[in-house]
């Protein structure tokens, strides 16, 4: 029988946690209706209304959970030393990616072994960059930096950078989104390519993971299927940070949306019972 480290559920928690505090919210919200229904005696309508928003809501959970790794938090630093600029920098793991044509990277059975806290001046580059880098992570522990590249060279060519997954896109995906600064990269799933739309802040308190935008792609025409999901950034492209790749079974806001319903519905029912 195998047993979870403390260590390694501590590891596991900054990828646990934002779906944890939707699971409580889903859990306290819909306890606290069910108390409800007992003391103002709701119509069955009305209940019904509630518990489908509650699990459109839970859906939207587990839908975006189809690949591993989306949000780089299972990555792990393999080697490290110090560095003159107060940070330390090395070698990480990144499991359940694969690297193609990036200087340093050495992919393995299950991930790709990048640059950590470091990254190329001219050759293709695909980093992993923590808090403390000179170009911070743009959220949790990791984000990943890939570059075109602009030197020529007989292993790394003129090809660009890419970093990809295979695996099977959840049946009730919609939409595919994820947090870059900009429009860098060129996305595509199978071979198909997709095309990407900056969907704005991902906070509207510019105080809040400032220049930071949410991009998304309408990933419905390949939902069940299994291919590759590839972010590539051309030659000669600066490229840029990616973070917090997610599938949703629909546009972010939807699932609030139901929920808020929901607890309106609540309390319109139960000023009329007074």
């Amino acid at each position: 029988m195998r047993f979870c480290s403390q260590d390694r559920i501590r590891n596991r928690l900054p990828v646990l946690r934002p779906w944890l505090g939707k699971l409580f919210l889903i859990g306290f919200t819909t306890g606290h209706t069910v108390q409800s229904v007992r003391k103002v005696k709701l119509k069955r309508p009305l209940l019904v209304v509630w518990l489908t928003a509650s699990l459109c809501a839970i859906v939207d959970v587990a839908v975006a959970q189809g690949f591993l790794n989306l949000n780089f938090e299972e990555s792990y630093v393999v080697s490290s030393q110090p560095t003159p600029y107060g940070f330390r920098s090395g070698m990480a793991n990144v499991p359940g990616w694969t690297a193609y044509y990036a200087w340093g990277a050495s992919n393995y059975p299950g991930g790709t072994t990048l640059i950590y806290n470091n990254e190329t001046l001219d050759a293709a580059n695909a980093s992993l960059e923590a808090a403390d880098y000179f170009q911070p992570r743009l959220a949790g522990n990791y984000s990943v930096l890939l570059k075109g590249g602009t030197y020529s060279s007989q292993v790394y060519g003129t090809k660009g950078v890419s970093l990809g997954q295979v695996g099977q896109i959840p049946p009730q995906a919609r939409i595919l989104s994820y947090w870059s600064r900009a429009n860098y990269f060129h996305l595509s799933f199978d071979g198909h390519p997709l095309m990407v739309t900056d969907l704005g802040p991902v906070s509207s308190n510019p105080g809040i993971y400032p220049g930071i935008r949410l991009f998304g792609a309408d990933i419905s025409g390949y939902a069940g299927q299994t291919g590759e999901l590839l972010f590539h950034v051309g030659w000669q492209s600066m490229g840029g940070m990616i973070d917090n790749i997610a599938f949703s079974s629909i546009p972010e806001p939807g699932s609030p949306i139901l929920l808020g319903l929901g607890i309106f519905c609540l309390a319109w029912r139960r000023s009329q019972w007074r």
